[in-house]
Order: C-alpha cells, then sequence, then structure tokens
C-alpha cells in the first residue's frame, strides 16, 4: 500500500514542502516507536510530551519525512512539510493514505454528553435489521460481524480510524455507527470526514479538564454540524438548550427531536415503566409506534434520536421496531445484575451529574422501597463536578456510599474528600476507597424491595490506579459478592 510523497500532499489544505516530493511512503505514524522503514512520521504535540521531541527515533528507525508545525534545525537531508496544524493534517493524511475506505461508509455521528452508547447501539440495530452491514465504533468496542475489539478510546485516532474504516469496507460494510467525542473534535481526530448523518443527545458538566469552560466544551460538540454538508443530516435533540443552538450552526438539513413539544419528529404518549418504553413517533408525513426493552426517561429520547436517525437513513418503521426488539439492554447501560437476590442491582456508567441524577430519577420512578448508590469519580478529571454529583446522590437516594472509580494519579481519599463535600447534612453516607469492598458492603447493606445502584464505571474491565490498569468488571464483581452471599443466577 505504498503512496508517493505528493499523492499524499495533495489531500492537505495547506503545506510547504522541504525536500523532495517523490518519495515513497509505506507507513504513516505519529508515534516513533512504530517507524520503519520509508515511514512518514507526523509530529504532534501531546498533552505531556512534544512528537518533535522524537523526530530522531522516528529517522533512526527508517522515517524519510517530517510533518510538523516548524521547520526542524540541523534536518537539511531530510524532507519536511510544515503545516499549519500537525494534528488536522494527520486525519487528511490518514483518510489519503489508507485510499479513503470512509467514502466507501455511510457514516453516522453520535455526540453529546450521555446517551452516545446507547443511541449507537440502536442504530446499529436498526441498520443491521434492515439488512445493512454496519460497523461500530465506541466507548466500549469497535465491531463488525462478529470480531469485537476492545476500544482504546472512544473515538480513536485518525490513523486508527482510517484502519477500522479499511477493515469494514473491504469485508462489505456499508455503513458506520460512531460516537464522537469533545476530545476528538477539538483534537482533529475526525477532521475531513463526510458524515451522512450525525446527532445531539445533551449537554452537561463534563470534560472540563480539557476544554476549560462549557461554553468550550460546546463548541468542541458544535464542530461536528458546522462541518457537515448541505446534503446530510442533524438529527438534534432540542429538548436540550444546546440542541436549540446547534440547529442554527449548521449547513445539513436539520431534524429537531422532542419529546415535549412539536418538532419534525416528535413523540407522544410517551409511556415508561419497568417493562420498557412505548411511543408514538410523529415524523414528517407518518407516525411510527415503537416499543423498547430499555427503562427510563432519558433512554426514551435515546430511542427517539436513534429512530430520527434511521428515519434520516431510509429506513421504515418494521425495521426500526425489529432493531429495538433486538436490545434488550446497553452494556453497563441501567444493567441489571440477577442472582436471585430480592432486591434490585444495576451497574451504570453514570459519571456526571446530569447522568447520575436521571438514573436516580428513574429508580425513584419505579418505587423501590430504598436506593442506595455507590461511586467515585475519575482522578485527573473535571474536578468540578464532584460536589455536585454528592449533592444529587444525596438529594435522590437514601444511602449514599462514597468509593475510588479511576483515581489514576490521585490520592482516593482525596476525591472522596470532595464528593463528601457535597453531600446534604445528615445523609447516612459511607466511604471506603477500596471499590470491591465497598460493592460488598453496599449489597450486604440491602434489604427486601431495594435496588443498588453501582455507578460510575459501567462495562470498563479495568481500575486506573497510579498509570495501571487493574482487571475490574462492577458486573463480575457484583455477582462474585452475591454468590458469596448465597445467590446464584
Amino acid at each position: 500500500m505504498a503512496k508517493r510523497l505528493f499523492e499524499l500532499l495533495r489531500e492537505l489544505p495547506a503545506y510547504e514542502l522541504h525536500g523532495t516530493p517523490n518519495l515513497e511512503i509505506e507507513n504513516l505514524i505519529h508515534d516513533s516507536r512504530q517507524a520503519a522503514t520509508s515511514s512518514l512520521f507526523v509530529a504532534i504535540a501531546g498533552f505531556r510530551q512534544d512528537g518533535r521531541q522524537f523526530v530522531s527515533e522516528a529517522l533512526s528507525r527508517g522515517a524519510v519525512a517530517i510533518v510538523s508545525e516548524r521547520r526542524l534545525p540541523n534536518l537539511e537531508q531530510v524532507t519536511q512539510i510544515i503545516v499549519p496544524n500537525a494534528r488536522e493534517a494527520l486525519a487528511y493524511l490518514s483518510w489519503a493514505f489508507a485510499e479513503h475506505p470512509e467514502r466507501r461508509l455511510q457514516l453516522c455521528g453520535v455526540t453529546g454528553t450521555n446517551g452516545k452508547t446507547t443511541i449507537t447501539h440502536l442504530l446499529r440495530a436498526m441498520l443491521e435489521s434492515a439488512g445493512k452491514k454496519t460497523g461500530l465504533v465506541g466507548t466500549l468496542t469497535y465491531e463488525f460481524d462478529d470480531e469485537v475489539v476492545p476500544a482504546t478510546r472512544t473515538t480513536p485516532e485518525a490513523t486508527d480510524l482510517a484502519a477500522l474504516f479499511r477493515s469494514m469496507s473491504k469485508r462489505g460494510a456499508t455503513h458506520c455507527v460512531m460516537e464522537v467525542t469533545s476530545h476528538s473534535l477539538a483534537l482533529h481526530r475526525v477532521k475531513g470526514l463526510s458524515f451522512r448523518v450525525a446527532t445531539f443527545s445533551n449537554l452537561s458538566r463534563d470534560h472540563l479538564d480539557l476544554h476549560g469552560t462549557l461554553e468550550e466544551y460546546a463548541n468542541a460538540k458544535a464542530l461536528l454540524f458546522e462541518n457537515l454538508e448541505p446534503e446530510a443530516t442533524a438529527v438534534i435533540n432540542i429538548d436540550d438548550r444546546f440542541g436549540v443552538e446547534l440547529c442554527k450552526r449548521t449547513k445539513a438539513r436539520v431534524l429537531r427531536c422532542s419529546l415535549r413539544r412539536e418538532a419534525e419528529v416528535h413523540a407522544t404518549r410517551v409511556v415508561s415503566s419497568s417493562d420498557g418504553i412505548e411511543m408514538d413517533l410523529n415524523l414528517p408525513k407518518q407516525t411510527w409506534h415503537l416499543r423498547s426493552r430499555l427503562i427510563g426517561g432519558f433512554n426514551a429520547s435515546n430511542v427517539l434520536l436513534a429512530a430520527g436517525c434511521a428515519y434520516a437513513l431510509g429506513l421504515s418503521e418494521s425495521e426500526v421496531q425489529q432493531g429495538l426488539e433486538k436490545v434488550r439492554n446497553i452494556p453497563g447501560r441501567m444493567e441489571l445484575i440477577r442472582a436471585g437476590q430480592p432486591f434490585g442491582a444495576i451497574v451504570d456508567y453514570a459519571h456526571t451529574p446530569d447522568a447520575l441524577m436521571n438514573v436516580l430519577d428513574t429508580l425513584r420512578a419505579l418505587n423501590f422501597s430504598r436506593i442506595l448508590v455507590l461511586f467515585g469519580a475519575g482522578g485527573d478529571r473535571d474536578r468540578g463536578k464532584r460536589r455536585e454529583m454528592g449533592r444529587i446522590a444525596s438529594e435522590r437516594a437514601d444511602e449514599v456510599f462514597l468509593t475510588s472509580d479511576n483515581p489514576r494519579s490521585e490520592d482516593p481519599e482525596a476525591i472522596i474528600d470532595e464528593i463528601e463535600a457535597g453531600l446534604l447534612p445528615g445523609i447516612p453516607h459511607y466511604r471506603n476507597a477500596d471499590r470491591r469492598a465497598a460493592i460488598e458492603w453496599l449489597l450486604k447493606s440491602a434489604r427486601d424491595s431495594d435496588v443498588v445502584l453501582i455507578a460510575g464505571k459501567g462495562a470498563e474491565t479495568t481500575q486506573e490506579i497510579r498509570g495501571k490498569k487493574y482487571p475490574f468488571d462492577d458486573r463480575e464483581v457484583a455477582k462474585e459478592i452475591l454468590g458469596k452471599m448465597g445467590f446464584q443466577a
């Protein structure tokens, strides 16, 4: 799959070439450790290190040309390509080097603070029910056919994305549904991709460790819609205030979606119970009756948006309904743990104030005797949400169990201190930084007809502590402890 350098450079919006354009390029990399003979090395600035520090290593391993944002001294014999933005250049070069597999796929992008994973799983099931071979790129896994690859990050770097698209298209995929994070948008990982459909779920506080302010976080999300082509469709939740603004920030056709008001796609007769969700979905010139096994008002919104995307892609009511029937649960999202215990046990990814509030409100509406919630907060991430999550938990749960999430480089006890500061006075609460011990304490505290919520990590299978990832799956830990308590599935 070797390319001539000048073929790749044609894809860049702007560049300055110092050296020969006729080099043969056999490998495109941004990690110097992956360099080999005839590599093109893109030196991007990371959060901790600048890629330009590793140019010498890349050259020693066989790189023949460098892409950078400024010309590097003492390398007169090396071909250098100077670009305004190295991350953006990496994206354009990735699609070109892989021979544009993304153009052979209908790309469906999903962004928002909460709901991305659920919407992508629902939409993929709908497309496959319509006979469309569909890949998935998301928080948990990258999937196509029977191949399931654990995700390294929700939206991979452009080089990895291009490889995924190439593999999918070679094996007959026609569509790819993908979560598009604010990180990937701000860091240009999806720059140059042409999305057929893009949807926005909601906006609430998250990732301010990267973006700094909620406004900048919102602006990062908006990039997905601002870059849509006029022939694309933007499926936007206007029940969220920022969604109303997004409708004005895109050139694409807009399908406004709502559970509360008239819109191009709006739901009426929404019934949410412990058995699932039913709704009538009013579309231009037709009405669909939909049923889902997922529970909770927030999932009603997710179903609405997934169905809106399916409609934009030309699917029928029966194809959408067949897709919904296939999805009994989403891994780590309101996932029931059944071991014969006389109380409810749920694992959910809720790790933001808004997500935690939605899950607790859903459980309160189901009339359990008591709600016991366990959660922590990720280290090296937005500290401002910790106190707020403590307040929300103490307002909506009967007992609160504080523990460690992924503390990363932070002291778990210090993180718990910050959450604890937000708890309302008088709420029964307990703390234990050992997550396994805390889950055991939680489960042993439950009585008949209670429900326990283990929040924050969902379907994650590791816990990150001091730079190392240890095996840890809330679902498996809960089942193991329930087994020791004498319950069997």
